[in-house]
């Protein structure tokens, strides 16, 4: 699994920010606003031979990853004739990393 955040990759499956969304804030004294990171989109692509982990046993890794997260988690199964299908992650920074850090979890763990 590979996951890239704005120009860094992390070599966790094959994956991507798709999208961050800016948000300013209120100015400094220096005149400078602040930025915050309001949500961010990461798509994960999943080889098929893992891909079951995402769900596991009765669907308990996915609702445990969209529960502890709180992010938002879209699932595509692989379709026939391909050999990946895609978890897409979105919410906050923080929520983002802890859905992909179970993610990976569940992934190493084979469940």
């Amino acid at each position: 699994m590979q996951t890239k955040r704005r120009g860094r990759t992390t070599d966790i499956t094959k994956g991507k920010v798709v999208s961050t969304t800016v948000a300013g804030g209120s100015e400094f004294q220096s005149g400078r606003k602040p930025v915050f990171v309001a949500n961010t989109t990461i798509e994960i692509v999943v080889a098929e031979n893992v891909f079951g982990c995402v769900y596991g046993k009765d669907g308990i890794n996915l609702a445990h990853l969209k529960e502890i997260s709180g992010a938002k988690v879209q699932v595509c199964d692989p379709v026939p004739g391909k050999r990946e299908g895609m978890v897409v992650i979105s919410g906050t920074p923080d929520e983002t990393q802890v859905a992909q850090s179970l993610l990976h979890a569940f992934f190493q763990s084979g469940q």
